[in-house]
């Protein structure tokens, strides 16, 4: 499992993140700039959402935590109303938000959709 021990539980519980845009610890996901980003690390998670679902609101959180909890995962966001997104995410079968891909090496490996638990992120990259 890919894991860091740089942040405590007790850290964890204070980190929160803002929906769909770059954070300390995710960054804002493009379709100019998704290649290179699935490509940035070995293990990489991209959420789909927007920010008018609740859905997304909480998984935004939960995509923070897990990032400031795993920092060799690299973890970004796609706006799917920006309008430059939105072919991208067509053409990638997104039907519904949230949605997270997990990547590891550039190749689509696992997807989640809906609510998940932080446990269930991880397991992605096992």
């Amino acid at each position: 499992m890919v894991k860091s021990n740089l942040i405590s539980d007790e850290e964890l519980d204070g980190v929160s993140g803002g929906v769909l845009q770059a954070t300390e610890h995710t960054v804002s996901v493009k379709s100019s700039n998704y290649l290179s980003f699935i490509r940035s690390a070995s293990n990489v998670a991209v959420m789909f959402g927007a920010s008018w679902c609740g859905p997304a609101q909480i998984m935004s959180e939960t995509s923070e935590r897990f990032a400031a909890k795993n920092e060799q995962a690299a973890v970004g966001f796609v706006d799917v109303d920006d309008p430059s997104n939105k072919k991208m995410a067509d053409a990638m079968g997104i039907t519904s938000i949230p949605v997270i891909l997990y990547y590891k090496n550039g190749t689509l490996t696992d997807r989640t959709f809906g609510v998940v638990p932080l446990e269930r992120m991880e397991s992605a990259f096992l």
